[in-house]
């Protein structure tokens, strides 16, 4: 991100080119810069939902480097050594010719999904990384670089940034379901998106929810993120992708923190289970509206036929008016 703002901060990589050699490490030594509420020294955390082993731990996400990277774990990974699930007996995207669904990793314990919202919960199904940072920050501009690769993009085609301040309670900063003309090159891996998050957080996590074409795992090379600690819109945004309290996609009702999510399908199979908080909210009566405005749209009325009718009815009453004159 432009570095003209002085109030915006570098969240990932670790700026003043810090390091982290283990998912769970304090950094020391950035300069705080003197803005208000920015607190970089402390503990960071960086973890994921699986991981093949190796050299593919979480961590190298925060590192400003572009030779490592995180992977999900797979079927038949001669390195698993992670107690706190079992072995995936399938990988956990479909590999399809088209898109690759998430699937899980066979077993039930090994189907990651993210409970997303307050009121309204949507559990958003995909393999994840997170990072929890020792501070809170509006998040302005977000970028995701996977491998190079000469046959297949290695670029995740549908994906959820969301926030949160416990690890518990998430909520959705933004969504992509990107086009095959949206991906990336091979050679140039990484796409940048310009966003400014409602509120601020302290954990971020980047839910996978679909690869694509013959794309069975994910790899993240690198996940970068620049925010600030206090409200300054982001100059390169436009007004729709800012997240007011009156756009569909973020925040529908402050007070009562519900959240709404247009841009999902709710009864897609790929959310799994979905709880509403209403039988019907407002927002869905006014797509019911819609939906009936459209239906009575398919049968349009036709001005000429009506006004036809109309003189050949006239004509006929007045006929029958005079016969019963003349009798």
């Amino acid at each position: 991100m432009s570095g003209n703002n002085e109030l915006v901060v570098r969240v990932l990589p670790l700026p003043e080119d810090k390091f982290m050699n283990s998912g769970k490490q304090v950094i020391s030594g950035i300069s705080d810069r003197g803005i208000a509420n920015y607190t970089p020294n402390g503990l960071y955390e960086i973890t994921a939902s699986s991981n093949a082993g190796g050299g593919t731990q979480p961590f190298v996400i925060a590192n400003d480097q572009e030779q490592d990277y995180w992977q999900c774990d797979y079927k038949n990974n001669p390195n698993f050594i992670d107690s706190t699930y079992p072995e995936y007996t399938q990988n956990p995207y479909t590999g399809g010719n088209e898109t690759s669904p998430y699937q899980g990793g066979g077993d039930p314990g090994n189907k990651w999904s993210t409970p997303v919202g307050n009121n309204r919960i949507i559990d958003v199904r995909g393999e994840w990384i997170q990072v929890h940072i020792p501070y809170k920050v509006y998040i302005q501009q977000y970028s995701i670089q996977t491998p190079t690769f000469e046959q297949y993009n290695t670029f995740p085609y549908k994906f959820m940034l969301v926030g949160s301040n416990d690890g518990t309670t998430w909520i959705q900063i933004d969504q992509k379901n990107l086009k095959t003309t949206d991906l990336p090159t091979g050679a140039n891996t990484k796409k940048t998106y310009d966003i400014n998050s409602a509120e601020k957080y302290s954990y971020f996590r980047l839910i996978i929810i679909g690869m694509g074409p013959h794309m069975d795992t994910v790899k993240i090379q690198e996940l970068v993120l620049y925010g600030t600690t206090m409200i300054l819109v982001n100059p390169n945004t436009t007004p729709e992708t800012f997240v007011t309290l009156n756009r569909s996609v973020g925040l529908h009702d402050k007070a009562s923190s519900n959240i709404l999510y247009n841009s999902i399908n709710l009864y897609e199979p790929q959310y799994g289970k979905y709880t509403l908080d209403k039988q019907l909210s407002d927002n869905e009566k006014q797509i019911k509206q819609v939906n009936e405005t459209n239906t009575q749209s398919q049968y349009p009325i036709n001005i000429d036929n009506m006004l036809k009718t109309t003189i050949f009815a006239g004509i006929l009453l007045t006929s029958v008016f005079f016969y019963k004159i003349r009798r």
